[in-house]
């Protein structure tokens, strides 16, 4: 707990700024022919069958956990290097006007969800059965929150990705499971969950800046 602690004070207040290394990582990956996407550009090609079996694709994801300055920043980078990525916000972090401006340059913002985890700590769940039992009410909080935040910010929000929390990981309960309801994703015209097994069985890596390199962390 203690170097986690530390950790979250270096990344926000003492880490040195990394940006001209994000530039030189993603100018190698262009200069090498790797094709950098978002995950909706990515995922349209894929369904469309406009992905060739010998191209080679890096998709960009950041999950915008606290640092809207930042992910500007690395935005501004993609940008000037004619590059598209995905920035998931949490509604903690939402930024109307940075959104917008993403989308209208081709990059993909969108909703970075934890309604399981928000509804479990407000009403101190414990086990799964309790979380199960209030899946009604969560995923109609899920479902306001998400047609709201389309409505302030005027995007389509395809595509969606849980964001992970230590209740989540407590409860061995991630907030994707909400996804799972088939008939609410095509009530919301959600395309595709980040975790969803028809988009990771086609990577073959996934490299992450954190701290963490748990696979139970993932929503």
């Amino acid at each position: 707990m203690i170097s986690r602690i530390f950790h979250r004070i270096y990344s926000d207040f003492l880490l040195p700024d990394r940006l001209p290394l994000y530039r030189e990582l993603l100018q190698r990956f262009l200069d090498g022919g790797v094709q950098l996407l978002s995950v909706v550009e990515y995922w349209d090609r894929v369904s469309e069958g406009r992905c060739k079996p010998e191209g080679r694709f890096l998709i960009l994801r950041h999950d915008i956990d606290t640092d809207v300055d930042t992910a500007r920043a690395m935005w501004d980078v993609e940008t000037s290097l004619g590059v598209t990525s995905s920035s998931y916000f949490r509604l903690s972090t939402i930024a109307p006007k940075l959104m917008r401006e993403m989308h209208a340059q081709g990059s993909e913002p969108s909703y970075h969800y934890e309604e399981i985890a928000t509804f479990a700590k407000l009403r101190r769940l414990k086990t799964v059965s309790e979380v199960e039992r209030n899946l009604p009410e969560i995923k109609a909080r899920f479902r306001d929150n998400l047609l709201e935040l389309r409505d302030k910010t005027g995007l389509p929000m395809r595509t969606v990705a849980a964001h992970g929390d230590f209740v989540n990981r407590a409860l061995g309960y991630p907030n994707w499971k909400l996804l799972e309801d088939i008939d609410m994703r095509a009530e919301l015209k959600i395309e595709l969950e980040v975790y969803d097994r028809a988009l990771e069985s086609l990577i073959d890596a996934r490299h992450s800046d954190t701290l963490c390199r748990c696979h139970a962390c993932k929503g």
